[in-house]
């Protein structure tokens, strides 16, 4: 097959290239990095903000599918996919419910895991008017921007002074101005990993979470959750509420949960795998080539009964390193690498902020400065690896230690 693939998510590309299809990235030029050249048929340059290609002149003929495997891109793909005047699996109305997510609250405010206090902040209401939309949800709460990821633009909100603050912070990360402030769920946090076909819904992982004190940045996930078998189920049967509830037919999908004293409770959830190495993490626990899959059935190729059931039973974890720093600082050098990949059960350790990077405080997901995942017979073990694995990493900048 002649495929475009609009966006991130390059190892679903890469399963298609080795399978033999030709495949043409679509993706902003100051996102092209230097193997893409190699890697794929060729580059198309897009405006994802305008969902257009920015030049049509090496716009390949003959495409037999067009697809993307990042929520931001849905609209960018519908676009190109008629330029090719090539069908498509992109159900934007679909799309746009879990993106939005006071559209996702309010589809699924009517069954048990959608039962959350919020309240929706329009771009148009004042701060005072949008502080007095906000207080019936009660304190502690978080604001959040309708459309976002990694964690950008979540604060945490104990009293009146706090929450004001927390829905500037929001509706300034926001696409359009607006905000939607939570009652803020307490209980451990858990993501159920999934693959819809036709409709039904595939649990294939429940995912524990981990997250720096006080904030939404999550520190680190393992697969399976330690957990009894009995939450297991009760988040595997949320998850497929939620799904089945917001229209997912096809496709991958990361759902968020509070395990609260009421039972779970949905933070969000996306169509789309989840970040942080998760998909990685189910493959290496379970066996099932969950990339392989995801990118097969983007582009409408069949998916054998088989190929969903796990193969193994093993753990898989994924710790992060953060930089202890009040200000903004340059990396210099990095020590600890080698060490931290000798470590037994650790499978790979990398690097997301390389000398030369700027850091500082942690504001979300991208100021997280290197990873490390491991693979063990449980769950206790494999998150022992990691974490000692990013332990052993340290960070000089502009002169000062700063450990991880």
């Amino acid at each position: 097959m002649r495929i475009v693939a609009v966006g991130t998510n390059r190892p679903c590309h890469y399963r298609l290239i080795d399978s033999g299809h030709e495949v043409y990235l679509a993706i902003q030029d100051d996102r092209v990095i230097e193997s893409d050249r190699s890697r794929y048929a060729g580059i198309l340059s897009i405006d994802a903000e305008e969902g257009k290609l920015l030049d049509n002149s090496s716009f390949p003929n003959d495409v037999d599918a067009v697809t993307y495997f990042h929520d931001a891109y849905a609209q960018t793909a519908v676009n190109i996919a008629d330029r090719a005047r090539v069908p498509h699996r992109v159900d934007l109305e679909i799309a746009a419910r879990f993106r939005d997510k006071a559209a996702t609250r309010k589809i699924i405010s009517t069954i048990e895991p959608g039962h959350v206090a919020h309240r929706v902040i329009p771009s148009t209401a004042s701060d005072a008017e949008a502080l007095a939309i906000a207080l019936p949800v009660g304190f502690p709460c978080i604001a959040k921007p309708l459309t976002s990821e990694a964690s950008m633009g979540v604060t945490f909100a104990s009293d009146k002074v706090t929450l004001a603050n927390a829905i500037k912070v929001a509706r300034a990360g926001s696409e359009n101005g607006s905000c939607i402030v939570e009652e803020h769920l307490v209980g451990p946090e858990f993501s159920v990993e999934s693959l819809s076909i036709d409709g039904l819904h595939y649990i294939l992982a429940v995912t524990e979470k981990f997250t720096y004190p006080g904030t939404a940045v999550e520190c680190g996930h393992v697969i399976p959750a330690s957990i009894p078998e009995e939450d297991q189920v009760a988040l595997a049967h949320a998850a497929s509420e939620v799904l089945t509830k917001l229209g997912l037919l096809n496709g991958p999908s990361h759902s968020e949960f509070i395990l609260t004293d009421k039972g779970p409770r949905l933070i969000e959830s996306h169509d789309r795998m989840g970040g942080d190495r998760i998909g990685l993490l189910v493959e290496l626990a379970t066996g099932i080539d969950y990339t392989g899959l995801v990118a097969r059935l983007g582009v409408g190729l069949k998916i054998p009964p088989e190929a969903i059931v796990a193969k193994s039973t093993a753990a898989a974890a994924v710790w992060f390193a953060k930089a202890e720093l009040d200000t903004r600082g340059v990396i210099r050098a990095i020590d600890g690498l080698d060490s931290a990949r000798c470590i037994a059960f650790v499978d790979r350790v990398e690097v997301l902020k390389k000398p030369g990077s700027t850091i500082g405080p942690l504001e979300g997901s991208f100021d997280r400065t290197a990873l490390a995942v491991a693979v063990a017979p449980v769950a206790e073990k494999a998150l022992t690896a990691a974490r000692d694995a990013v332990a052993s990493i340290s960070f000089s900048v502009e002169g000062i230690r700063a450990c991880s």
